[in-house]
């Protein structure tokens, strides 16, 4: 008898750890709905502008772009800040600086480590 009281407090013990963890983890369901729902309304808002902005590059550097963006996961355009490429974090070397220094001001520059387009600025260090 006393075997079967002792039991049936685990039991009873495990029946409400079980509601608390199920009531947990549909909070936890919850919350992930919300975060997803921002992070959908976040990337329509970020990329509403994309087919005006795409349309003004041009076919062609916009392909390219994508091409980039699919091979290097996601980040196909990088900052050349500081003498470095945003993209592979790597310092470019006088040869490669000069190249761009040198290069038409709507020369599309690519990251001779990973390929990546440079996007030049005043903080380019050129």
């Amino acid at each position: 008898m006393e075997r079967a009281e002792t039991l049936a407090s685990r039991v009873a013990e495990l029946e409400a750890r079980r509601t608390e963890v199920f009531g947990r983890l549909e909070r936890l369901e919850q919350e992930r709905a919300t975060a997803l729902a921002d992070l959908e309304a976040e990337a329509a808002k970020v990329g509403g502008g994309r087919a005006d902005i795409v349309a003004g590059v041009g076919d062609d550097l916009a392909g390219l772009y994508e091409k980039i963006r699919t091979q290097s996961g996601g980040l196909a355009a990088a900052e050349l800040r500081h003498r470095r490429c945003g993209g592979c974090r790597l310092e470019l070397n006088n040869v490669d600086l000069d190249r761009i220094r040198r290069a038409a001001e709507d020369e599309v520059i690519r990251c001779e480590e990973c390929r990546r387009i440079m996007i030049r600025t005043g903080e380019s260090g050129l």
